[in-house]
C-alpha cells in the first residue's frame, strides 16, 4: 500500500513494495509550482486519490498520474489580505462529500469533484469560525473540535448541537 507522510516540510508518498520504500517528491499543483510546505491534513477520497490541505491551498491529487488540481487557492481568494483563513482539517462522508474545516472561515462542504455545496460559519449557526478537527461519527453526524469547544452537526440537515457544561 501507499503511505502519505505530511510535515512542515511538505507532503511525500512512500510506496511500500516487497520491503522497498520509494519516496516520491512533493506534489505539485497544475501550475508546476511546488505547493506550500505546511501540510495540515490529508484524506483518501477514492482509490489512489487524495485531498490535501496546506496553509495556502486545498488540493486534490491522483496518486497514479501524479496530477494535482487546485480546488481552492486562498492566496488568490484573499489577494488584498495577508491574514486569510487556513484549511486545517478534512473528513470524507459515506456519500462522498468532503468537509473542510478552516481556521477563520468555518466549514465548506464539497462534492468529490471539488464543487462547493455548502458553507457553514457564524452567520448561519456555527458557534465559531476557527476549527481544529472534523470527525465523522458512525451515525453519520460530524463532530467538530473548535477554538472554543466541541459541537456536533447533522450531516443531512446541518443542524448544530453544542456541548456545554449546563446540558
Amino acid at each position: 500500500g501507499n503511505i502519505s507522510i505530511s510535515s512542515n516540510k511538505g507532503l511525500s508518498l512512500s510506496n511500500i513494495n516487497y520491503s522497498m520504500i520509494t519516496v516520491l517528491p512533493y506534489f505539485k499543483p497544475a501550475n508546476s509550482k511546488i505547493i506550500d510546505e505546511d501540510v495540515t491534513d490529508i484524506i483518501e477520497t477514492a482509490k489512489n486519490k487524495i485531498w490535501v490541505t496546506t496553509t495556502e491551498y486545498l488540493l486534490s491529487n491522483d496518486l497514479i498520474t501524479k496530477q494535482t488540481t487546485i480546488i481552492r487557492d486562498l492566496r488568490k481568494d484573499f489577494l488584498q489580505s495577508t491574514n486569510y483563513p487556513m484549511p486545517m482539517t478534512l473528513e470524507k462522508l459515506d456519500n462522498g462529500n468532503i468537509w473542510v474545516g478552516y481556521s477563520g472561515e468555518g466549514i465548506s462542504v464539497y462534492n468529490n469533484t471539488g464543487r462547493l455545496l455548502k458553507k457553514l460559519d457564524t452567520t448561519n449557526g456555527l458557534p465559531v469560525n476557527t476549527l481544529r478537527v472534523i470527525k465523522k461519527m458512525d451515525d453519520g453526524s460530524i463532530l467538530v473540535g473548535a477554538e472554543k469547544g466541541l459541537f456536533k452537526i447533522n450531516s443531512n440537515t446541518y443542524a448544530i448541537d453544542t456541548f456545554r457544561n449546563d446540558q
